[in-house]
């Protein structure tokens, strides 16, 4: 199907880039955003520091495009709970963004003050969503911004729980939406052996407001260990997932190819194709541009 309309290319997706490699990109933010300024519904920016970086961001990169706000380590499933202050001091970015919503991924990146040495999902378990919920709520009372958890990337998957049943117990429990990240839905099959397509079914799609897509590979020497890298081409089946999700999402908004520091450059032209392809032939666009912040689905 041609992607081009009468006026040009149909804004379809959005790009989201990390702030605090920008330096290590092969081009500037501001150059990637500007060659395929015709082909982006919007933005996600995560490891914005402070209010001057937001600025220089939507001035420099967005230009009027709406942003996603992906927060860095606030962490509501973090044993201790999420980092209010961080969330508190992340509102002024939330509010020079103006952000649509924030979102983060639900899993660990450190215990109290050390650093793991990889992203670990939580532990699915009742209790470890029970304490998520927690979270969620607490984070309310900081933040005017609705927070969007975001499916976890899965290098090992612990607990009784699945991850469909783990997600539907927090978007329920906190009424909330959620984000869909098919390569992190990938991540988990590849790590529990199971039929990626049955993944993707038994999570709350009726909650997905935003489906985020990149790239990645299945560890050769590891075949049950999917590595998240955002810096090579995307997987075939990331692909078929997303395909597999558009017509099941009735509440999706925006879709986010988001891209590595390590990504070469034919690599991204030749996702970024795919990616307008694939949902220019499923005919889905964004809906990214009522003022109204996203309405949880139990809140309707």
């Amino acid at each position: 199907m041609d992607t081009v309309g009468a006026t040009g290319p149909t804004p379809r997706f959005g790009f989201g880039f990390d702030w605090q490699h920008r330096r290590r990109y092969p081009r500037t933010i501001a150059d990637v955003c500007e060659q395929y300024a015709d082909r982006l519904s919007h933005l996600s920016c995560v490891s914005l520091p402070d209010a001057l970086a937001a600025r220089t961001f939507v001035a420099d990169c967005a230009k009027g495009l709406p942003v996603v706000h992906h927060l860095p380590g606030v962490a509501p499933a973090a044993p201790q709970g999420p980092n209010l202050e961080l969330l508190e001091r992340l509102e002024a970015v939330s509010d020079e963004l103006d952000a649509v919503w924030i979102c983060e991924d639900i899993g660990l990146w450190s215990v109290g003050p050390y650093p793991l040495p990889y992203f670990t999902p939580p532990l699915f378990e009742q209790e470890s969503a029970d304490h998520v919920i927690a979270g969620i709520e607490a984070m309310r009372e900081v933040t005017r911004y609705p927070f969007v958890p975001e499916i976890p990337s899965c290098t090992l998957a612990v607990g009784r729980m699945t991850l469909g049943d783990y997600f539907h117990r927090i978007t329920d429990g906190a009424d909330c939406d959620m984000l869909l990240d098919v390569a992190h839905v990938f991540s988990y099959a590849v790590a529990t052996g199971r039929r990626y397509e049955q993944v993707l079914t038994s999570l709350p799609l009726e909650r997905v407001v935003e489906i985020h897509v990149a790239g990645g590979y299945v560890d050769p020497t590891f075949g049950n260990r999917y590595l998240d890298t955002h810096s090579h081409s995307m997987a075939p089946e990331v692909i078929e997932l997303m395909q597999q999700a558009l017509p099941n999402c009735p509440r999706l908004r925006a879709v986010t190819y988001e891209i590595g520091v390590d990504l070469s450059s034919d690599d991204l032209d030749q996702d970024v194709e795919r990616v307008d392809r694939a949902l220019a032939e499923a005919g889905w666009t964004p809906d990214l541009t009522s003022a109204a912040r996203t309405v949880p689905v139990g809140a309707r």
